[in-house]
């Protein structure tokens, strides 16, 4: 499921912080900065879908940095890439209390941000994308309770306790147990995603609780570490194991169904080639709009036209009137050239932005000293 959220500022990037790119032919036209909470398989899968997706688009360069779910790491990657001058950033949010005011931070220089899989706490942001926690929580609570016929005792190992994710999928399974009144959650811990802090949780569960029926566990590498804490005290037999994932492969969730360590696993969608469509969507989908100008970038920036001017200059060595016509000049060409049937001049003009097709066209021969119908001839 994907929820898109407060488009606002983020045309500002395409003109702002593009600088040279669009003008240089040796450089991306937009430059995308990927900061990962985890290094697991699960975010390896997305970053490959990310890259994957990225070498459908010309001139996109896309670098991607893992904080290793450590907050303070992640914001040095995400002021890396506000340092770097990125058009666009994707943030998988560690926890959300501390990465809040980070995103706020670059969201409010104007950078569009595409949070992935977990939100913050605030809306200042571009875009979000990712699964309903809430959602698969409460599926995997329904399939339990079925599992124990309605009456059973269930501990729960989350993810990162500051996590959207980890919240969600809890808020999720206590509602759908909550219509089983003999489906017991009683005992909890935070394994922050990781196997070996569940094993080590799970060791103290297994001795707090005499009887437990069930685990549910937030995803598949915390799974296989309540597996085996279980195991070692000959207890695996006495519960089902529940994860989140259902990744493919060796050592990942479906195979560990096969093999009958978990009793089910329930699909987390990685969505990695959905959040580069969205990041190229919110990165070239203005330059049409005709009305878009300076005084557009003026009051949506809040800063004077002066210092907008400067900016450009500096960046581009174009005023900011003449960088917007030249980008569309640029796109207008590159469809020209990439068509294989006849187009009539007009479409182009009101495809790339212009509002009078005869502007356009000398606009088109100012720059590459022939008219836009001679492609075609």
């Amino acid at each position: 499921m994907i929820e898109a959220m407060k488009y606002t500022k983020w045309i500002t990037v395409l003109f702002c912080l593009l600088g040279l790119a669009a003008c240089r032919q040796d450089a991306p036209r937009f430059r995308i900065g990927v900061a990962q909470c985890s290094d697991d398989s699960w975010r390896h899968k997305m970053n490959d879908e990310i890259l994957r997706e990225a070498m459908f688009y010309d001139g996109v360069s896309v670098e991607i940095r893992s904080a290793a779910d450590d907050n303070r790491k992640q914001a040095e990657d995400v002021h890396y890439f506000i340092d770097k001058g990125v058009d666009l950033l994707i943030i998988s949010a560690n926890e959300a209390a501390p990465m809040t005011p980070i995103v706020e931070e670059a969201y409010q220089k104007g950078i569009p941000v595409i949070l992935v899989d977990r939100k913050i706490l605030s809306d200042k942001y571009t875009a979000y994308i990712g699964a309903d926690n809430y959602e698969i929580g409460r599926a995997v609570g329904n399939y339990i309770a079925s599992s124990l016929k309605g009456k059973g005792n269930v501990v729960e190992l989350t993810g990162l306790g500051g996590s959207t994710p980890a919240m969600e999928r809890h808020q999720g399974f206590m509602a759908a147990i909550s219509n089983y009144p003999d489906i017991k959650l009683i005992d909890k811990a935070d394994a922050a995603w990781e196997r070996e802090p569940a094993e080590v949780e799970m060791d103290s569960m297994l001795r707090r609780n005499p009887k437990i029926d069930a685990v549910y566990a937030h995803n598949d590498r915390i799974a296989p570490g309540a597996y085996q804490a279980a195991k070692k005290v000959g207890r695996e037999k006495e519960m089902v194991f529940v994860g989140i994932d259902a990744l493919p492969g060796k050592g990942n969730g479906l195979e560990m169904v096969l093999d009958s360590v978990l009793d089910a696993t329930f699909i987390y969608p990685t969505n990695g080639d959905k959040v580069m469509q969205l990041a190229m969507n919110i990165l070239e989908k203005n330059y049409a709009d005709p009305q878009f100008g300076v005084k557009d970038l003026t009051e949506r920036l809040n800063i004077s036209y002066t210092v907008i001017y400067k900016k450009f200059v500096s960046l581009t060595g174009l005023p900011p009137v003449r960088f917007i016509q030249l980008y569309r000049l640029q796109i207008a060409k590159k469809i020209l050239e990439s068509s294989t049937n006849n187009i009539i001049v007009s479409e182009i003009a009101y495809r790339v932005g212009f509002n009078d097709p005869k502007y356009f066209t000398r606009c088109f021969v100012k720059q590459y000293t022939q008219t836009p119908s001679s492609f075609f001839k």
